[in-house]
Parts: structure tokens; C-alpha cells; sequence
């Protein structure tokens, strides 16, 4: 295992010149230890990186305390750093609890509540973003998280603000529901599904 984080490091170490965000996600392999995503957010930063940690458990909680500057949990890994039930319709309370916690190690960042159908909620702590997804026919939910993200990262890059980059995270995780989880969202149904999606400003 050791070596392999070695190897990791050593890719990672070869990229950050050429980018601005180290994502980290997914599930831990078996054997490395859960402050692993602790030490990549540390690292990430210290290369002059933001960081965005999208994790659930043990290696979320840890993560969180290095301070990434956005997170992306869906409702049920919410549900656990919180430690509490909530319905969909509570998601802007639960995503500010988030983000109070995520605060106390970096002020600046901002937390995205994905909850599925019911769409999303994106807060820095000063405005909340409330996103509707468009309706789908949904083959399967694997990889919409990340093609979410991935929209979203595009967006801000390309200089489309926030609001808007929201709304083609938004499209990018609906058009990657309609496939059947073996691939992701494809342009064309990305720029169909942008017009269908909605974001509102509070």
C-alpha cells in the first residue's frame, strides 16, 4: 500500500503545476489508513491547490479537519457528519450546519448538498444557491456526483460564475443519470438538459 501512495504521490506531484484543483473522492482501497484524505488536502494545499473532498465516513470527518475548500456530500453521507435525520426539504439547514462545521478550518470554503432528484444546495456561508435538477428518466445514479462536480469545476474555470457553473453541474449530473452507469454524461445531452435546469439565488 505504501508503495502505492508513493506512486500516487509522485503522478499528483508531476500535475499540480498544471492545474488548480486536486479532487479527492471515492471510497478508501483496502489497507490505507482513513487519514489519507487528511494528508492529500494538507498536501494539495501546500502546492498552492484548492481541494475538493468528496468522501463519506471516517476519511470525510478527517478530511474535513484539514479544511478542503469546497465538499460535496449527497443526503445520506450528510446525515451521517451530522449525526441526525433530515428530509430533502431541510437541505439548505442541513447544508449551513455543513458549512459552519467545514468553517471552522476555512472560512472560505463551500459546501454543495447533493440530494438527488430533489436537486442540490451550494452555500459559502454568505449566499445559498438552490438547484433543480431536470427530470430524467434515471438508468442509474453512478458517476452523477462526480459529473456534477465535474461540470461545476468547468464552469468556474470558464469563467462562468458561480450560478451558472452551478447550473451546468447540475445538467452534467442529470445527463450522466440517463445512461446505464457504465459511461457519462455526453455534450449533447448536456447542452439539452442546461436549458432544464434552474438555479435560484438567496
Amino acid at each position: 500500500v505504501a508503495d502505492d501512495i508513493d506512486r500516487l504521490m509522485t503522478v499528483l506531484a508531476e500535475h499540480a503545476p498544471k492545474t488548480k484543483w486536486l479532487t479527492i473522492g471515492g471510497s478508501l482501497p483496502p489497507g490505507v489508513d482513513a487519514g489519507e484524505y487528511y494528508r492529500l488536502v494538507v498536501w494539495g494545499h501546500q502546492q498552492g491547490l484548492k481541494v475538493l473532498l468528496d468522501a463519506d465516513g471516517a476519511a470525510m470527518v478527517q478530511g474535513i479537519q484539514a479544511g478542503p475548500d469546497l465538499i460535496k456530500p449527497n443526503i445520506d453521507e450528510a446525515k451521517r457528519l451530522l449525526n441526525k435525520e433530515f428530509e430533502p426539504k431541510d437541505g439548505a439547514d442541513a447544508a449551513n450546519e455543513l458549512w459552519k462545521k467545514l468553517s471552522e478550518v476555512n472560512p472560505h470554503a463551500t459546501v454543495i448538498l447533493s440530494m438527488g432528484a430533489d436537486g442540490a444546495i451550494m452555500t459559502d456561508g454568505t449566499t445559498m444557491w438552490r438547484g433543480i435538477s431536470p427530470e430524467v428518466e434515471v438508468n442509474s445514479t453512478i458517476g452523477s456526483g462526480d459529473s456534477m462536480l465535474g461540470g461545476f469545476l468547468f464552469g468556474l474555470e470558464d469563467g462562468r460564475g458561480r450560478t451558472e457553473s452551478f447550473r451546468l453541474g447540475l445538467a452534467c449530473g442529470a445527463a450522466t443519470a440517463t445512461t446505464n452507469g457504465s459511461e457519462i454524461a455526453r455534450l449533447p445531452v448536456i447542452n439539452e438538459l442546461l436549458t432544464k435546469a434552474s438555479v435560484t439565488v438567496s
